[in-house]
């Protein structure tokens, strides 16, 4: 198999960044037909950098939309996974120096898709579903539950129509035996979207699984990619 922490050069800016799906998809591709087996491929979500979020959402921030290339690789390409870093990053350094966090979760999401152990990963925004003002968000692994790390959940934004976001009211909640997360604004009535920890460097993103792994970062629309005004 491969482990691949890579991509800080293909996030100079948004659709560079956005571009890098396709090209993951198509290396991890090329390298399984040269060696002319399916390797599993693992990639390094890349953590937090540069100043922290200011905005609700940082329209113009191409580190969050290479977070989400990385977890659209997946859902193109078989057997290829990766893992959130989001909180190992450091401001001023893109090569942080925790890297003893990072063996170890990528270590647990290898044992949990490769070998079947039921060992802890990320949770991944699996699908949301609009009721009224709040949108309800479900994961596709919550462990043995979802916990806001240090307080109330933070980083959540929310958006109508109009596709302007603002910073949303968020929480865990449970339905069918499985912790979800509802996200709703006064701001917004009738919302349409939301995006969790949308910037470079969202600092306070705070939502884990009760194992200790930070939520992927994730927006539930498709907008289009536009710099901010």
């Amino acid at each position: 198999g491969a482990l691949w922490y890579q991509g800080e050069n293909n996030a100079q800016d948004m659709t560079e960044a956005e571009h890098y799906r396709v090209q993951l998809a198509r290396m991890v591709t090329s390298w399984r037909k040269a060696w002319g087996q399916d390797l599993p491929f693992y990639s390094v979500q890349l953590p937090k950098f540069k100043d922290p979020q200011v905005n609700p959402v940082e329209l113009d921030h191409a580190w969050a939309m290479i977070r989400e290339s990385f977890v659209q690789a997946g859902k193109i390409t078989p057997d290829v996974f990766s893992c959130t870093m989001i909180d190992l990053g450091e401001a001023k350094n893109i090569h942080p120096r925790n890297k003893e966090d990072v063996g170890r979760r990528m270590a647990s999401t290898i044992l949990n898709k490769t070998y079947g152990k039921g060992t802890p990963t990320t949770p991944f925004m699996n699908s949301f579903k609009i009721e009224g003002d709040k949108v309800v968000i479900a994961f596709d692994y919550t462990g043995s539950g979802l916990m806001a790390k240090g307080g109330e959940l933070k980083t959540f934004a929310i958006a109508g129509a109009d596709q302007k976001f603002v910073w949303a009211d968020a929480e865990i909640v449970s339905r069918d035996g499985a912790d979800c997360v509802v996200v709703r604004s006064a701001q917004v009535k009738e919302p349409v979207a939301v995006r969790y920890a949308w910037a470079d460097n969202p600092a306070e993103c705070n939502l884990y699984s009760k194992e200790g792994f930070p939520a992927s970062p994730f927006r539930t629309d498709d907008w289009a990619v536009e710099k901010s005004k």
